[in-house]
């Protein structure tokens, strides 16, 4: 299952937050709610959360503000905590080129949705962005395309601040967007869509001038750090966390294989990574539906739906297990709602 690290989504959250969207709605659903994210390090790529939380979010957010550009505002102000170790390494390269080949390299580190790639053509070189097949909704394709290039450009002028750096040209795969004026404000330079690929191009020659604030001793001991981040990357889990929060989204998924078949697993796979982490399917499912019936109660769900939505098959079935959770029954949880 392709994940985002913890960092980067606080990252895109606090962004879509100041461009008017609700934190406490963002987040709802990720285990602890607001208080998720607390005692998370800056510097790591763990917990990690599945790729369509992220994709859930950002459609909250483009709801809420209205903003089907908000792509672009999370690529642009990306702050440098949500790339983690791999944020502070850009920034010590020698030059663009070894920035992008940093970035290239460690990319899974903050997220597994898609991977770009350095080509040099000649006097000028394609910085191109590809999302993986599992990304089939165009509007998901477009939103996270527009994060990862906006974020390139960011980074470029991080660096190149000193040069005046300026792109050459940007292309698009997609049909040119009603707020194609916001690309030519972070962009500065022509733009075109309908492409076969995106790509930043720029003159191969700027990405081998010398920046001021390289350091190749601190560079190289920050890459061994993310050299030994890639390889627990690769064989460790969070299995726990992804597994409630796609139950939390997915009111279709009410038993262990399709949860594995969800997360590409084996039935027993699943099983016993769950079992590694004290856990196991039935305690995820009601703590998922546990968190789900109190916000449904609250948006005025009737109680019939909302037994229906959580995989009950009688209302008198879900009244018992809020009970047990909440030590009230539904009504009496609304009518304290309501006297509040």
């Amino acid at each position: 299952m392709k994940t985002v690290s913890a960092n980067l989504l606080r990252g895109i959250i606090e962004i879509c937050c100041n461009q008017g969207a609700d934190r406490a709605i963002l987040m709802q659903g990720l285990p602890n709610g607001e208080a998720y994210f607390d005692d998370i390090s800056p510097e790591s790529v763990f917990p990690r959360l599945p790729v369509c939380i992220l994709l859930v979010i950002l459609d909250k957010a483009v709801r809420m503000t209205g903003k089907t550009h908000i792509g672009l505002n999370c690529g642009r102000y990306l702050p440098q905590y949500a790339l983690g170790v791999l944020g502070h390494s850009i920034l010590l390269s020698k030059n663009i080129n070894q920035a992008l080949e940093i970035k290239s390299r460690y990319q899974p580190l903050y997220q597994q949705i898609g991977r770009s790639k350095i080509e040099i053509k000649g006097d000028k070189t394609w910085l191109t962005s590809h999302l993986g097949e599992e990304i089939t909704n165009p509007d998901h394709k477009r939103i996270l395309i527009d994060i990862n290039m906006a974020a390139h450009a960011s980074i470029g002028y991080w660096l190149a601040w000193c040069h005046n750096t300026k792109f050459v040209e940007v292309r698009f795969s997609y049909a040119k967007p009603d707020y194609y004026q916001e690309y030519e404000n972070i962009f500065d330079c022509p733009i075109k869509f309908g492409q076969k690929v995106n790509a930043i191009i720029l003159n191969t020659e700027d990405l081998h001038k010398d920046l001021p604030q390289s350091d190749p001793i601190l560079l190289n001991k920050l890459c061994v750090k993310m050299d030994k981040q890639l390889k627990l990357l690769n064989s460790h889990g969070h299995i726990k966390d992804m597994a409630y929060i796609i139950l939390y989204f997915n009111n279709d998924i009410t038993n262990l294989p399709k949860l594995a078949a969800r997360m590409n697993l084996s039935d027993r796979t699943l099983r016993r990574k769950l079992q590694q982490e004290n856990t196991n399917f039935r305690q995820l499912f009601e703590m998922a539906n546990q968190t789900k019936s109190k916000i449904m109660l609250s948006q005025g769900m009737p109680l019939k739906e909302i037994a229906a939505k959580l995989g009950y098959s009688q209302q008198s079935s879900f009244n018992r297990a809020f009970k047990s959770w909440y030590s009230q029954s539904p009504k009496a949880y609304l009518r304290s709602l309501n006297r509040a």
